[in-house]
């Protein structure tokens, strides 16, 4: 299903065109947003305690932007050694794009974060923890959809999945970030994502054709 350019078509259209919706509505701090961002925060929230509280902050602290680029790091270790440079050089590229774009929308929006954040710096929208988990994930995926056949992409699909669920509820959890700031950033992975699938099998046929490699 990934190798099927008009899925892909698809998701990039409707995923954007719902970020783009969000991202209106969050700027003009829309009532409706506000409602379902108080009402998502205070189900997150309705029973904090010191245990939860750690567990949040770590599962935040493995999700943090210097992690997601040593997971990263050894993604495109694995990757050379298994597949050669071109699948490396894409996931560097739609990575580190992708971090420059989630930076540059947050400091455009300037959306304050959620009053008792404490000494959290930044901007809220969108979530830069919650794109760059959901950005590499969904890139592991596709990568793996699109470089290898293993029985266990269902259970590694499933697993990233769940990890991109947790760094969405903790963000909200410790005060870092409304909801609609982590629904709008994987709208935004996915998106971008997307896009960058659109484009490998492409530029890998063109780069193979110009260095003369056998894939």
């Amino acid at each position: 299903m990934i190798k099927n350019k008009k899925y892909l078509v698809f998701l990039a259209v409707i995923c954007g065109g719902l970020f783009l919706k969000l991202t209106w509505l969050v700027v003009i701090k829309n009532g409706f947003i506000l409602d379902i961002d108080d009402y998502i925060t205070a189900i997150i929230r309705a029973q904090p305690s010191t245990q939860l509280h750690q567990v949040m902050w770590m599962i935040s602290w493995l999700s943090s932007p210097m992690m997601i680029f040593l997971y990263s790091v050894i993604v495109m270790a694995i990757l050379y050694q298994l597949r050669g440079l071109i699948p490396v050089v894409w996931v560097g590229v739609i990575m580190l794009s992708g971090e420059f774009l989630v930076t540059l929308l947050k400091n455009t929006i300037q959306k304050p974060r959620p009053i008792g954040h404490g000494s959290i710096g930044g901007f809220s929208f969108p979530s830069g923890h919650t794109f760059g988990v959901a950005l590499f994930g969904l890139v592991v995926m596709g990568i793996m959809m699109l470089e290898f056949k293993n029985s266990r992409q269902i259970l590694i699909n499933s697993l990233l999945v769940v990890w991109i669920i947790l760094i969405m509820i903790s963000r909200v959890y410790l005060r870092a970030h409304f909801p609609t700031d982590t629904i709008g950033s994987v709208l935004l992975a996915v998106t971008w994502t997307s896009i960058g699938l659109m484009i490998y099998p492409t530029l890998k046929l063109k780069w193979l054709k110009k260095f003369n490699i056998e894939d």
